[in-house]
């Protein structure tokens, strides 16, 4: 009982700080012991979020989905890959699956810290990593349809934050 209420009072906060901060909440999934939601601007910045009853963090995510075949390119990448995460406080998941490999960028604020300033700074961090690597894997210039070396849409959509 005491989880859920604080759970319910963490989903609560987060809603109003990120209104506050012109984003709007989507697909909301909220049972007993986690909250996921998928948050957007009308900037086109995307992230999923997701608050767990026995985690003191409020998560962040973003991820990009590559073809299978993908995989040289990614490894290719991973040393300036890990250095954009570095720099912006991120850490990051990789899973590769049959058909896919999905490269999700993460942020964490810690919920004794959570006000207005703080998650507008993890967002605007997250924000531009998730830009610098867009442009480290030439997101843009694949959509426009130029090189067919580069990796497919990136998909801010996770509802799942921790895939």
């Amino acid at each position: 009982m005491k989880n859920s209420r604080i759970l319910l009072e963490r989903v609560r906060r987060t809603q109003i700080l990120c209104k506050e901060l012109a984003y709007i909440i989507d697909d909301e999934e909220l049972d007993e012991l986690s909250f996921a939601a998928t948050i957007h601007n009308q900037d086109g910045d995307e992230f999923a979020i997701s608050i767990e009853a026995d985690s003191k963090f409020l998560e962040f995510a973003f991820t990009f989905l590559f073809p299978a075949g993908f995989h040289d390119f990614i490894r290719d990448r991973m040393e300036e890959f890990l250095q954009i995460c570095y720099q912006y406080g991120c850490y990051t998941a990789i899973i590769a699956h049959e058909d896919e490999i999905a490269v999700s960028v993460f942020s964490k604020l810690y919920f004794a810290g959570l006000q207005y300033y703080a998650l507008k700074e993890t967002l605007r961090d997250l924000r531009h990593a998730v830009k610098e690597i867009e442009e480290l894997y030439d997101v843009n210039n694949v959509l426009k349809g130029g090189d067919n070396d580069g990796p497919a849409e990136p998909n801010g959509r996770q509802s799942d934050p921790s895939r």
